[in-house]
């Protein structure tokens, strides 16, 4: 529903611009019998592109949330089973190692998501694919 939100919000904020900008070009170029459907081309133009920008951003807010919860889930969980081996003994009340280790694991895992487009590597995909 938030992404629908955003999404009118985008469009209402691009109806006025795009029909100043193209409602005349437009109207050289379809015949005038036509004309009749520019106002509402340019809605759904606008609405379709808003979709489009709101559905990325909210691409990239799940993403980063994900990123943040799964990278302090997982160095918690490190240093907790680092102290049962003996690996470490920190008492992780006080410190903040799992917390930086955790937004360190959550920005590369964000940088990941980002610049693989949000889709798997090739030979990701292969390994889990019946998934």
């Amino acid at each position: 529903a938030r992404t629908v939100s955003l999404a009118v919000s985008i469009s209402d904020c691009l109806h006025k611009p795009a029909r100043l900008l193209l409602a005349r070009p437009l109207a050289t170029l379809i015949p005038p019998h036509y004309h009749h459907w520019i106002a509402p081309m340019l809605d759904l133009g606008c609405k379709a592109v808003a979709f489009s920008v709101a559905w990325f951003i909210q691409r990239v807010i799940s993403a980063t949330h994900s990123a943040v919860l799964g990278g302090l889930l997982a160095s918690r969980h490190l240093l907790k089973f680092a102290n049962e081996r003996g690996i470490l003994t920190i008492d992780e009340a006080d410190t903040l190692l799992d917390e930086a280790a955790g937004w360190g694991l959550a920005a590369a895992g964000l940088y990941f998501q980002l610049s693989h487009h949000m889709q798997l590597p090739t030979w990701l995909a292969v390994v889990l694919f019946p998934f």
